[in-house]
């Protein structure tokens, strides 16, 4: 046997390297063989660039309101698309659940993470001192606290009670978090279920979902004042669609 060194440039993409030959047996006896690598992946400039950026803070260049929005998480590109398009919000991804990362924030959107247990002890901290200290938060879906993701802020929300199916939901309260919605008239959203909301001690239940016979299914817009800050959480699915796919809220 002999080792073989080879130098390729490859364009960005998806590879796996081969080594095809024949094995010889003897003198007279061979035999075909083909062993292949692991997949690997040859990033663009644009991937490297995306990479070192995730490893740092958010950095925001104007005065409008600085909001960040959790990666990785279900809703996270479509409302990231949404508040784009928002006047007076400076939007970016927060890669990462840490004092650091956070503190460059208003507001944080928290979408429902993708796997559940995603969420450390760690973080659930840096989000309550974020909040405690006067920034305001959002979590959608699971992420207030269901199925497995950990409940952020007992006082205001208990956590998930349960999953409602149907697209519909209505204002029940008049309330900043609400204005310019109509009170008691059903309301679309994108997604075929909600989480029905346990509203706590501290908590002030301004919406509630539907279900598909149009009967009430329970809280799903909570919110309260925790310290200095604010936190809202909505058992709808803002940002994506019945086929799980990325799309902007309307």
């Amino acid at each position: 046997a002999r080792a073989i060194a080879a130098a390729a440039e490859l364009p960005p993409g998806n590879y796996r390297v081969a080594v095809v030959g024949r094995a010889r047996f003897g003198w007279f006896s061979s035999r075909a063989f083909v062993v292949r690598s692991r997949p690997f992946r040859v990033a663009s400039a644009r991937e490297l660039e995306a990479e070192r950026a995730s490893r740092l803070p958010p950095v925001f260049k104007t005065s409008n309101l600085a909001v960040g929005v959790v990666s990785g998480g279900y809703g996270s590109e479509g409302i990231l698309a949404a508040l784009a398009e928002a006047q007076g919000v400076e939007a970016l991804a927060l890669n990462r659940l840490t004092e650091e990362f956070l503190r460059p924030c208003r507001v944080v959107v928290f979408p429902q993470p993708r796997q559940r247990g995603a969420t450390s002890e760690e973080a659930v901290a840096a989000l309550r001192q974020f909040v405690v200290r006067g920034g305001g938060l959002l979590a959608t879906h699971d992420a207030p606290g269901y199925r497995g993701h950990p409940v952020l802020f007992p006082e205001v929300c208990e956590g998930g009670a349960r999953r409602v199916e149907g697209s519909a939901w209505r204002v029940t309260a008049t309330h900043p978090l609400t204005a310019g919605l109509p009170r008691g008239k059903p309301l679309p959203h994108s997604y075929y279920d909600a989480i029905a909301l346990h509203p706590g001690p501290a908590g002030r239940v301004v919406a509630e979902a539907l279900g598909k016979d149009g009967a009430p299914g329970g809280a799903v817009a909570v919110c309260g004042t925790v310290g200095k800050g604010r936190y809202a959480a909505i058992g709808l699915a803002l940002g994506i669609d019945e086929a799980d796919r990325e799309t902007a809220p309307r």
